[in-house]
């Protein structure tokens, strides 16, 4: 006889009620096989869409009102198997979603909504860990950029606290910072630096530390938060004092190029010569203030 078409759809729920949603069933255009799929923010409201795939090459993302988001459904022109990702991988807000596929290639898309949203489902099982427990935090703080202000004797040391999640979410439980003459890993930390108080996410922290003109510094930090995750061991190396004295320099232009001779002509080249000194001399010295503020 006649095979019986087969008919695919999206299905969702209210788990408060246990309820299907008002918009669904929705149709889908191809089989999910090998496939799980994610939920994340994508809308840049208080609302998650669904993100699923199939084997017609197709990624549909619906919301509660069986609607795609904006700029979906996606196409391979693969199959696309297993689970997707929707993430933040640079920290920077702007979200990707990252699908694999049977031939062995990974699409990479940037996609709308808010990373801070985005915490139900957004890998296979759930979470990094695989762990395929709702609410599972896996996610640890996100690594620290480092901005330093050398002085003759000493270091000011900030950054921008991260969020318990990243940067999103609330503050960190907890903050280390360290110290050493020498390189620092997670075996050798180093001295313990008291930090004032945590501040909220984006917001700033620092630290002044002694430190000799010509001696270097090892500086790391790493956060933790209420759940245990440690951020990765953020490191910088202190550089040593750089020092020029720009008003000895000055003299020295003036005392170099001083007028010899009476006529007017050597009067004009000598403050010539006088005045690019200087030019030069203080071109020096910028750069060497900005050498003495180093950067992660």
């Amino acid at each position: 006889g006649q095979a019986a078409l087969a008919h695919v759809f999206d299905q969702a729920w209210d788990p408060t009620t246990g309820k299907t949603l008002d918009n669904f069933p929705t149709d889908q255009d191809g089989f999910p096989f090998f496939s799980s799929p994610v939920v994340a923010n994508l809308t840049g409201d208080g609302n998650r869409s669904m993100v699923t795939a199939n084997d017609s090459y197709w990624i549909h993302a619906r919301g509660p009102d069986g609607q795609e988001a904006p700029g979906f459904p996606k196409w391979t022109g693969q199959w696309t198997s297993f689970g997707g990702a929707v993430g933040d991988p640079k920290l920077d807000g702007q979200q990707y979603l990252a699908y694999g596929t049977r031939e062995g290639q990974i699409f990479l898309w940037k996609v709308g909504g808010k990373p801070s949203l985005n915490d139900q489902w957004w890998h296979y099982r759930h979470d990094e860990h695989n762990s395929g427990r709702y609410g599972n935090d896996t996610r640890p703080p996100a690594g620290v950029r480092f901005v330093v202000k050398r002085s003759k004797k000493s270091a000011k040391v900030t950054w921008k606290a991260s969020g318990d999640d990243g940067v999103s979410g609330g503050k960190v439980a907890a903050v280390q910072v360290y110290r050493s003459s020498q390189k620092i890993s997670l075996s050798q930390l180093g001295s313990r630096i008291k930090l004032p108080q945590i501040a909220k996410p984006n917001g700033q922290q620092k630290v002044n530390l002694k430190i000799a003109p010509k001696k270097s510094l090892y500086i790391a930090v790493r956060q933790r938060d209420a759940d245990g995750n440690w951020s990765a061991l953020s490191r910088f190396k202190i550089r040593p004092f750089k020092s020029f004295n720009l008003k000895k320099q000055k003299r020295i232009c003036r005392k170099k190029f001083r007028t010899r001779g009476k006529h007017g002509s050597a009067k004009r080249r000598a403050k010539k010569n006088q005045q690019s000194c200087i030019r030069r001399a203080v071109k020096k010295s910028k750069k060497i203030k900005q050498q003495n503020t180093q950067k992660s």
